[in-house]
């Protein structure tokens, strides 16, 4: 065999070993992108807990332990716009699904709050808590929110409470399809991570460009002027 043929040979013996231990050490590899992902914040002591729009089966219920821990007096919950079956009345919104968790998890009327805007985004949820921030003189929030979101949370609030003494700290919900040592195993896990990828990547590439970071899509308004957010 010619010398060219054998280093032809050579290079696909190395590309194959390579290739054999990036599989074998992927459960290695994989956990550590998805711990250097995450922004996990430990919980301190703070002005207000707020419950963003979306993951109601864990947001709301981790905002209702830290409350019942100690950790702040508040729990500011986002008001979401509506679903179109949400105007209708065949489905119960959000933000009156979340109340309801509070107050089944004891966190008593009078610490609840919820925003009087609605929101499209996460940037608005950090311009509305900033708005907050500064009329009531806050020094700390904690926004519980899944692993893979908590970058763009951390870095959406802290560019909104940028000029404010506030600032922000992103405890993790825990769940097990977004676990580091799971999270490629099964589909939630796989669609998260790469959607938060996507939406922090995009949202930086706004803020570079001077774009606005949120675009509100609505479907419509209610007859009380509600708006009705634009969904699958």
């Amino acid at each position: 065999m010619r010398m060219g043929n054998w280093r032809s040979v050579g290079k696909w013996i190395l590309v194959g070993t390579f290739l054999f231990l990036l599989f074998a050490s992927r459960e290695w590899w994989l956990a550590g992108v998805a711990r250097l992902w995450m922004a996990a914040d430990e919980p301190e002591p703070a002005d207000a807990i707020v419950v963003l729009g979306g993951g109601l089966q864990s947001r709301p219920f981790e905002a209702a332990e830290l409350y019942r821990m100690g950790y702040a007096p508040l729990v500011l919950v986002m008001r979401n716009a509506l679903r179109k079956t949400d105007a209708m009345g065949i489905t119960v919104d959000d933000t009156t699904a979340a109340v309801k968790v509070l107050q089944a998890m004891q966190v008593p009327d009078s610490a609840i709050r919820v925003t009087d805007d609605f929101v499209f985004s996460t940037a608005d949820e950090a311009a509305i808590t900033a708005e907050w921030a500064k009329i009531h003189g806050w020094a700390m929030v904690l926004v519980p929110t899944n692993p893979f979101h908590t970058r763009r949370v951390r870095w959406l609030f802290r560019r909104a409470l940028k000029g404010t003494e506030c600032r922000v700290r992103t405890p993790i919900v825990l769940l097990e399809t977004h676990a580091p040592t799971a999270w490629w195993k099964n589909e939630a896990g796989l669609v998260a991570f790469q959607n938060e990828v996507i939406k922090y990547a995009y949202s930086r590439l706004r803020a570079i460009l001077g774009l606005p970071l949120t675009r509100r899509i609505a479907a419509g308004v209610t007859a009380d002027g509600r708006p009705i957010a634009e969904s699958e």
